[in-house]
């Protein structure tokens, strides 16, 4: 599976409603998306307010996805 994000840095999951599409339907249905696939860039506005503690400082969602703790 290849799926093209067209923005920069990683973990375009968080960001991009396209490219996290494209997971979840790989993932709950192994069906890839079709060759060539490109997710346009989605460019942040500032921290989104789902990966923030209520302290303010950003917060890793996969550990607690995962069941391992939090890990900040």
């Amino acid at each position: 599976m290849f799926l093209t994000y067209d923005g920069v840095g990683h973990g375009d999951y968080w960001l991009s409603p396209c490219a996290r599409d494209a997971i979840d339907t790989y993932l709950t249905t192994l069906k890839t998306p079709r060759k060539g696939t490109h997710c346009p860039a989605v460019w942040p506005a500032g921290p989104s307010a789902q990966r923030q503690s209520p302290s303010g400082g950003l917060v890793n969602p996969l550990p607690e996805l995962l069941g391992t703790g939090t890990y900040r």
